[in-house]
């Protein structure tokens, strides 16, 4: 399952690596089954809370993840 135990990285063929998939707003992507922006959030945030949360990014503590939020909620902490 992408997000899970399956993580996408793309091959940046200028810099000769790997670079992480996806973009956007990851919270909607990674609640809506398009787990691309997982392996960014993971080596970003160092957690996997995006599966902790509802469809509107709510974590079961009531915290809603949100990477714009000034400070950003990156954790169900």
């Amino acid at each position: 399952q992408f997000g899970y135990d399956v993580f996408s990285f793309d091959f940046d063929s200028q810099n000769n690596g790997l670079r992480l998939s996806g973009s956007g707003d990851a919270v909607t992507a990674l609640t809506t089954g398009r787990g691309l922006p997982a392996a960014t959030w993971v080596i970003n945030y160092d957690n996997m809370d995006y599966l902790k949360v509802d469809r509107s990014g709510k974590c079961p503590n009531g915290k809603t993840l949100n990477t714009t939020a000034t400070p950003p909620v990156i954790s169900c902490k």
